[in-house]
């Protein structure tokens, strides 16, 4: 979306607009995806483990190992298709717009700062690149519990 135009390609507010457009599309797609798989897997696990805990064998020994496995019980387990629609949505929504920023300052960062000092591309990259981090693993958090599935 921040690329910049040159002579051979010359980008209009709605190429740019479009570009968020498809990127969030593509994005919603491959979380959804993602989302599916990884919380099919984590709820077949959560099964699987309560299942084992509820025989009667594993059960003492399950008690008798530690407290927490008996609390893992009471600990819901998050539905597979609304955990992949809030991950759909947050990688077209938070995902795709810090990409485009952090795309965006590291072209601002390459065409003035880097120029001069290169060294400083390298720790600036890493800096936005970190704070992009945990700037998104709160935000899903946030619309994870927004959305009810964590």
């Amino acid at each position: 979306m921040f690329e910049k135009s040159t002579a051979a390609s010359k980008y209009s507010v709605s190429d740019r607009l479009g570009c968020y457009v498809a990127r969030g599309l593509e994005y919603s797609l491959a979380g959804m995806l993602c989302g599916f798989i990884g919380q099919g897997i984590a709820s077949s696990l959560m099964k699987i483990r309560r299942e084992y805990e509820s025989k009667p064998a594993a059960a003492a020994a399950a008690a008798a190992a530690s407290s927490s496995s008996s609390s893992s019980a009471k600990v819901a387990i998050p539905p597979v298709l609304d955990t992949a629609l809030v991950w759909g949505m947050f990688m077209a929504l938070s995902s795709n717009t810090r990409y485009q920023i952090v795309f965006g300052l590291e072209r601002v960062v390459d065409e003035t700062i880097a120029r001069k000092v290169p060294g400083a591309a390298y720790f600036t990259t890493l800096a936005i690149r970190f704070v992009n981090n945990v700037i998104g693993g709160e935000q899903f958090i946030d619309m994870a519990r927004w959305a009810g599935v964590q």
